[in-house]
């Protein structure tokens, strides 16, 4: 907990608006910034976070795509593909969770615009990831709870790198698809970091985003592993152009779960855990 708590100070750094004074609690003799109980979220991940270390009756909106915890089913929707504003506006809310990711700058600026604090959620690396929550959980006023769960994460590359024996295999993380549009994740991105966490390296291309496969460039690369994402599986295993690479050869082509791969919210713990159990029989 302590070691966690010395970087509370980069709260700053991921809000946009100032805090107010009002409702102050004292904290190992520092004002607590206002707290926030008229919450809404606005991507899978945040709302994942939320519902782990906050309180379920402070979450007043979530987005459809929201299914984990499955509490979270009796919170009213507000955001779609886009967010409802009207609907929005109408809980009043005194804080707004956003996933850069999710939102383009205008989406943002119109979120702001509804006159609640909004924290902008963007980590790409597990320290940054780390550094946010804890700025999160002071916000929720849960820091315990966050810096339980660090160093649950801490734990799980602990126990990754024993599982590893001193190897670094390779491994792409591909999104299938049956009509030939195939993406690749990029080796910038925060599942980079995690795969690293767990002692792999992504090959892939340059940049934090899934980007369209380029075929010739996986073959060149010819990664140890390969982990897909989604229902579409049999339609990469069975593609012709990739019968000769040695992952496929050797059964290493790797079903895996969208929400464990997309989501930068509650189970980074369980992601480090699951593919490293995957690759060298790592702890669950």
């Amino acid at each position: 907990m302590t070691r966690n708590l010395g970087i509370l100070a980069v709260l700053g750094l991921f809000m946009t608006t100032a805090c107010g004074s009002a409702n102050q609690v004292i904290i190992g003799g520092h004002a607590r910034p206002q707290t926030f109980h008229n919450i809404v979220s606005l991507s899978p991940s945040t709302t994942e976070l939320f519902l782990y270390a906050g309180q379920i009756n402070d979450l007043r909106g979530r987005t459809s795509s929201d299914d984990f915890p499955v509490t979270v089913k009796n919170i009213p929707i507000v955001a779609k593909v886009k967010p409802d504003y009207e609907a929005i506006a109408a809980l009043k809310p005194d804080l707004v969770l956003a996933d850069r990711q999710l939102y383009s700058p205008s989406d943002l600026a119109k979120i702001q615009e509804l006159g609640a604090k909004v924290f902008i959620w963007d980590p790409l690396t597990i320290s940054d990831y780390e550094k946010q929550l804890i700025a999160l959980a002071e916000l929720i006023g849960n820091e315990s709870q966050v810096s339980t769960y660090i160093d649950k994460i801490k734990q799980a590359q602990e126990n990754a790198v024993s599982a590893a024996h001193g190897q670094h295999l390779s491994v792409a993380l591909i999104s299938p698809d049956p009509s030939g549009h195939d993406l690749w994740c990029g080796t910038g991105s925060f599942q980079a970091d995690e795969l690293k966490a767990a002692q792999l390296t992504l090959v892939g291309p340059g940049g934090s985003n899934f980007v369209p496969l380029d075929a010739e460039a996986l073959i060149k690369a010819d990664p140890d592993f390969i982990l897909l994402i989604g229902p579409e599986y049999q339609s990469f295993v069975k593609d012709p152009r990739f019968q000769g690479l040695k992952a496929l050869k050797a059964g290493h082509a790797i079903d895996m779960s969208e929400n464990l791969a997309y989501r930068r919210g509650s189970r980074v713990d369980s992601f480090i855990d699951h593919v490293s159990r995957l690759v060298y029989g790592g702890a669950q």
